[in-house]
């Protein structure tokens, strides 16, 4: 059987990007801190503080398949950032060259 690893047991260095995938898929629009969101802010602050890059993956719905303004992430964004008391990038497409060209990005 596999032995599990913990996030402290990793060797976390500034040239380290760290990709979290979580799962804030949260009802929106948001009105109060949700508990998914909350429970993700202290592996997302220890990573950086820890690493080089933390780049930080979800996703909400897209009925039909079409993107809409009122599923974005960006809402879930601004209440990342309030959590984490700092300013956090945002790409609206997943690709490195989007990740790379973000101007937030540490």
């Amino acid at each position: 059987m596999l032995q599990k690893l913990s996030l402290t047991s990793l060797p976390l260095t500034p040239e380290t990007r760290v990709f979290i995938r979580v799962d804030f898929n949260v009802p929106l629009p948001i009105t109060e801190k949700p508990a998914r969101i909350v429970a993700a802010i202290p592996t997302i602050k220890y990573c950086m503080q820890k690493a080089g890059k933390v780049i930080i993956g979800s996703h909400l719905g897209r009925p039909d398949g079409q993107q809409k303004k009122e599923f974005s992430m960006e809402q879930v964004k601004e209440q990342v950032e309030k959590l984490l008391e700092t300013k956090i990038g945002f790409v609206k497409e997943i690709s490195r060259k989007a990740v790379d060209e973000c101007p937030e990005r540490r």
